[in-house]
């Protein structure tokens, strides 16, 4: 015989009833997922003109010369390795600054992030500090701020202004490829992130849509090596100098 349902007082099923929606809610608001980001907007006029007129300048020097916005002067002298950082030094109160452009350099200060091939759609790798193309201008990378608050990470070479882009799950690839403007979702970026206690002066580079992934070298530091996305977290291969 199939057993009797259970009954229970009205009360009492009233008060489960309001325990499943109130769960509901909560998971609703809690539950871990990607975020929606917008397309973001570059605000800076001179840059997005540049963006949209493929060769319109010879170079970034150029085009900073002329939007006004300072030189392009990222250093090629290495950090210290972060293993090699000073105990108990706090990292720096502030980060890397909108307009400024950088070599960023791997945790072992010898390889800085490169659009590989010097081609316009690719893979991001790590290698040294080159002037293979048009002066390395593939391993220079500005930070451009976006209508979202979001950063764009921006390299210019072969007339392009090209995006760095990232996956927002681990694992994914990252890349580069021609900027588009509104600069699309995939192409966004957390500024700087200060790496906590990892080590002073290092940061996470982060996706726009997923704070818990980050740029890592992939199977552990060295040249040549592809760069993903993966679980944020304290490794050398996780952390990045802008220098």
């Amino acid at each position: 015989m199939r057993p009797e349902p259970q009954r229970y007082p009205v009360g009492v099923v009233a008060a489960r009833a309001l325990a499943g929606l109130s769960a509901a809610i909560c998971f609703a608001v809690f539950a871990p997922a990607a975020l929606a980001v917008e397309p973001g907007e570059i605000t800076n006029p001179c840059i997005a003109h540049a963006i949209a007129t493929p060769g319109l300048y010879t170079s970034p020097q150029a085009m900073h010369q002329a939007c006004g916005l300072g030189p392009v002067a990222p250093s090629a002298s290495p950090p210290s390795a972060p293993g090699e950082a000073p105990a108990g030094v706090a990292a720096p109160a502030t980060t890397p600054c909108d307009y400024c452009s950088y070599y960023i350099y791997s945790g072992d200060s010898t390889n800085v992030i490169n659009a590989k091939g010097c081609a316009t759609t690719t893979n991001l790798i790590t290698f040294p500090v080159s002037s293979g193309c048009e002066g390395g201008r593939n391993e220079i990378w500005e930070i451009v701020p976006l209508s979202t608050g979001y950063r764009a990470l921006i390299a210019y070479y072969k007339g392009y202004a090209v995006c760095m882009i990232a996956g927002a799950e681990s694992g994914q690839n990252a890349g580069g490829q021609p900027c588009t403007n509104p600069v699309a979702s995939y192409m966004e970026f957390r500024r700087p992130v200060v790496s906590e206690s990892c080590a002073s002066g290092w940061y996470y580079i982060i996706p726009a849509d997923n704070y818990n992934v980050s740029l890592n070298v992939r199977g552990g530091l060295g040249e040549s090596k592809n760069i993903i996305s993966y679980a944020k977290g304290c490794y050398d291969n996780s952390i990045w100098y802008y220098g």
